[in-house]
């Protein structure tokens, strides 16, 4: 560990703080997908989905979600039904700015405690 000065509190390591505060913001994550009846595969489903640009052609959304969750094909496409499948992408696209104002109400009381 490293110190700021004779008598100060030692400092975290950098490895030791990026871990800390993956657990925090895991915790808080898993509340919010709880709170909102999301498994965590639909909440990357539904990252990937915006990182797209909200619209994109169902062959490059299952090619994407495939890399980058390391789905195979069929997995892939079974996320984008369950995402996609009902064609209302308005929905979740209401979805995904509900989760995302869950996390910023749950932080910001987080914050204050």
């Amino acid at each position: 560990m490293t110190t700021t000065g004779e008598g100060a509190r030692p400092r975290p390591l950098i490895g030791q703080a990026v871990g800390q505060a993956q657990a925090s913001l895991t915790r808080l994550l898993t509340g919010i997908l709880a709170r909102s009846g999301l498994s965590h595969q639909v909440w990357l489903g539904l990252q990937r989905l915006s990182a797209m640009g909200g619209q994109p052609a169902r062959a490059a959304y299952e090619a994407d979600l495939s890399y980058w969750l390391q789905l195979d094909g069929a997995a892939a496409a079974r996320l984008a039904d369950d995402l996609l499948g009902a064609g209302d992408l308005d929905t979740t696209i209401r979805t995904l700015e509900q989760i995302t104002r869950l996390a910023r109400e749950t932080t910001t009381t987080e914050g204050t405690r």
